[in-house]
């Protein structure tokens, strides 16, 4: 804060940062999707490769979200009650890393 007045600016702040690795390997996860949900709002992406592990979703938002990571070769995985606060301006970003399971 500058002289007590809380400064806000436009920079849209991820409110959930996901890594997704390979279990058996511990590689970056490939091809798969990635969807956080509350209520009628979706923000969803599709990694098509394993260079970028961090899937930024629900820009400048807060909420409590469903979050679903899947794909062709991977079991699905759901975490419910994701919660993204606020620290006034910005949401307060919730890193999460997870593991998916290879369906063989």
């Amino acid at each position: 804060m500058l002289n007590d007045v809380e400064v806000c600016t436009s920079i849209g702040y991820p409110g959930i940062v996901l890594e997704a690795i390979e279990i058996e390997t511990g590689e970056p996860a490939k091809n798969y999707f990635v969807t956080a949900r509350e209520g009628a709002y979706i923000d969803s992406l599709f990694i098509t490769d394993g260079n970028n592990m961090s899937a930024n979703l629900v820009i400048g938002r807060t909420g409590n979200f469903e979050v679903t990571i899947g794909g062709d070769k991977y079991v699905t995985w759901n975490k419910k009650n994701v919660t993204v606060s606020s620290d006034g301006c910005h949401p307060i970003t919730v890193f999460k890393e997870v593991a998916l399971e290879s369906i063989e």
